[in-house]
């Protein structure tokens, strides 16, 4: 019985707790990723529209810090991947600018093959980590 009353307690708690969100979505960190070809920096034009896309839908825009991850998969050499993630970067950025956002707002940070977010042993985890993230920081006042 007293097992019983345990799993009741244990539920309701996890069910109230579940219930109540910790944060509401205009102060969470909002996180967009867009996709590169093998060895390429260039923004194909389907990629260029979610990212315009994914600005448009964020109110407030000028209450964030943009922080600029680029990334990519492991072929070629550490310095080859560095200089590709700075590459791809740099052009998402001068894509933001052109938004209009103000460069100041933004700062950049080339991974290359160093942190990957997919296993770079299977072709579609090289695909997914050929990419940079767009990650809106709220600031906080």
């Amino acid at each position: 019985m007293r097992f019983y009353l345990f799993l009741i307690t244990l539920l309701c708690t996890c069910v109230s707790a579940q219930s109540q969100p910790l944060a509401s979505p205009a102060d969470q960190d909002h996180i967009h990723s867009i996709f590169f070809g093998g060895g390429s920096y260039y923004i194909v034009p389907e990629e260029g529209a979610r990212l315009k896309q994914f600005l448009d839908e964020i109110p407030n825009l000028e209450a964030y810090e943009i922080e600029i991850q680029g990334h990519t998969d492991d072929i070629g050499n550490r310095e080859y991947n560095l200089r590709l993630s700075d590459f791809r970067a740099r052009t998402v950025r001068d894509r933001l600018i052109a938004y209009p956002l103000p460069p100041e707002m933004m700062r950049m940070l080339p991974l290359g093959e160093d942190e990957p977010s997919f296993d770079n042993k299977t072709w579609e985890g090289k695909l997914s980590n050929r990419r940079v993230d767009v990650i809106l920081k709220r600031i906080v006042f």
